[in-house]
């Protein structure tokens, strides 16, 4: 089963803290709560998903005896006690989708989220919602992806529209940041060039202009 674990799983599974209760919303193949069973890095294991067939994928990584996981089918937190749910896993799911799923919930203490899009609204509802930065990175695996952990408080935190858009700690110039940037500047380039009347004040020229000012001071 190893050789079909990804580089992107073994990436998210290294930034999950050591806890009493661990959540995966959305487990499908069930390799993150595997693995996160297999390192010992939470003492109880919840693993859930909406769809049953999905649940079942997910329960046959597993002996017959385990003790300590429990499977769920629940729609985002709605059937998982918040008193079960230290750390809650997210992965593979789009921003706004993790979004409407903690408005629906509730706010776990910690949160490790693997938006595939819409990174930047998700930073901005964590914002919003006290949540402080522990981990924002990038991950490449073949594609790019963004890789948040992230713990609530009540301290209110202001972030940056390039902090927003690229990353909280995007001034430590992540090797990988710069070459998912260098990726997204070209292939704006190759948009704009189909789009000769761009206005000024779309926010794919408002973002490619980030871009270009974020490479430029880190060539």
């Amino acid at each position: 089963m190893h050789n079909r674990i990804s580089h992107r799983i073994y990436e998210i599974v290294k930034n999950i803290p050591h806890c009493n209760y661990f959540v995966e919303i959305g487990c499908d193949h069930g390799y993150i709560t595997y693995l996160v069973h297999l390192n010992k890095i939470a003492d109880h294991i919840i693993a859930a998903d909406i769809s049953l067939p999905s649940l079942r994928k997910c329960q046959n990584l597993f002996d017959n005896d385990v003790k300590n996981i429990s499977f769920v089918q629940s729609d985002g937190l709605k059937n998982i006690p918040e008193d079960k749910c230290e750390v809650c896993l997210m992965a593979g799911l789009g921003g706004a989708e993790i979004i409407k799923i903690l408005q629906e919930g509730y706010f776990p203490k910690t949160l490790v989220l693997q938006p595939m899009k819409d990174a930047k609204k998700l930073r901005e509802y964590l914002e919003q919602n006290r949540y402080s930065f522990i981990i924002d990175k990038v991950i490449k695996d073949i594609k790019f992806y963004d890789l948040i952990v992230a713990k609530k408080g009540d301290e209110i935190i202001s972030l940056t529209e390039m902090q927003k858009s690229f990353g909280v700690f995007y001034y430590l110039a992540q090797k990988e940041l710069i070459e998912k940037l260098k990726f997204k500047k070209n292939n704006y380039e190759a948009k704009f060039n189909t789009m000769p009347n761009i206005n000024k004040a779309d926010k794919l020229l408002n973002e490619y202009n980030l871009i270009c000012k974020f490479l430029s001071e880190n060539k």
